[in-house]
């Protein structure tokens, strides 16, 4: 059971890790990350759901639009394989816990924030100010803690 879990917790973070990549292309050129859907960012071409799994289609399509054979950029794939891996780590950390849902979403935060602030050297409060809440609430919550005690004597 838990090995099925810890590959829901992977390909979780390769779903979320596409998502990702529609905001880090998006937010900086100011478009909607809802509307229209995924596009070739070349021909805008749709993309269709057979062509927008994760990680799978990247290397099924030979890094290239279906349509007009343009390359895809291989930020692509690297975003929704490190989010997936981070996820793992983060769930063999913790467990099917709530740790893992508030981690998790702190990783795939700051991935966002360090593409979009390596573009357009900004650090969009949409993602950051929920960041630093979920971060308050980790910190609070002593979720992901691996110690048993922590008092300041113990950290001079």
């Amino acid at each position: 059971m838990f090995g099925l879990l810890a590959f829901f917790a992977f390909a979780l973070g390769a779903i979320v890790g596409s998502f990702l990549n529609v905001v880090i292309h998006r937010y900086p050129r100011e478009e909607s990350i809802v509307f229209p859907g995924s596009h070739c960012p070349h021909c805008n071409a749709p993309i269709g759901w057979y062509d927008n799994i994760p990680i799978v289609s990247y290397i099924v399509l030979g890094a290239r639009c279906r349509r007009c054979g343009m390359p895809i950029s291989a930020r692509y794939p690297l975003v929704e394989l490190a989010n997936a891996l981070f996820y793992l780590a983060v769930f063999m950390h913790t467990g099917a816990t709530i740790g893992f849902l508030l981690l998790a979403a702190i990783v795939s935060m700051t991935i966002a924030l360090i593409y979009v602030d390596a573009e357009i050297q900004i650090l969009p409060d949409v993602i950051d100010l929920p960041g630093i809440v979920i971060g308050i609430a980790i910190g609070a919550l002593a979720l992901g803690a691996s110690y048993t005690t922590l008092t300041v004597s113990s950290s001079l």
